[in-house]
């Protein structure tokens, strides 16, 4: 799984630049840590905000693309939690690849220590099982001001009525790949998936 991150995340500037052709590149950020890094739109800054949708597509493509020998079985997943849903991609059966997973960690009013374990210490997209994710989620709220946050709620966009929406995606590949994206409403469509 080390491989499988290092591999994901080198993907990193590729996937902002494909995303950027469809949405403005400043929603990716997160604006309290943009405030205390000087306004560096980078892996540091980075959060992915309601861009679920884009975001896993264009992660999605770009793995096919770049064709890693290592993934057998990749599926996107879409999670409806009532008003609130997410996109992700699930590999091998177990391993989670989320690109927007620090939107739901974010806590408002964290002080620099919490900002620095999400930030800092961890890579802009997630690729874990989901027992790591829970340690992350868990160990996000401890590192948290506000102690009365549900850590285990965060679980709710990995885990609830899973939806296997792979074929969306791929349909949406065959025709656009990564070369034009195909027609931005489109894509657009697409991204309202999450």
């Amino acid at each position: 799984m080390h491989r499988l991150n290092i591999q994901v995340n080198s993907l990193y500037h590729d996937m902002i630049k494909l995303a950027s052709n469809i949405k403005t590149p400043s929603k990716f950020y997160c604006p309290k840590r943009l405030e205390k890094i000087g306004n560096r739109h980078c892996e540091k800054t980075y959060e992915g905000y309601d861009s679920c949708g884009l975001m896993t597509y264009s992660l999605y493509a770009l793995i096919k693309k770049n064709e890693f020998g290592n993934i057998t079985n990749m599926k996107v997943f879409n999670t409806q939690l009532g008003q609130d849903d997410h996109v992700f991609l699930f590999i091998d059966n177990h391993i989670i690849v989320d690109p927007t997973y620090r939107q739901f960690l974010n806590y408002p009013d964290q002080d620099e220590e919490f900002y620095n374990f999400l930030f800092e210490e961890n890579k802009p997209i997630f690729v874990g099982t989901y027992h790591t994710l829970n340690n992350l989620t868990y160990n996000s709220m401890c590192i948290s001001n506000d102690h009365s946050i549900d850590w285990l709620s965060s679980s709710k966009y990995w885990l609830n009525k899973r939806k296997d929406i792979t074929q969306q995606y791929e349909d949406f590949y065959k025709e656009s790949g990564t070369s034009e994206l195909g027609e931005l409403e489109e894509l657009n469509k697409l991204d309202r998936l999450d």
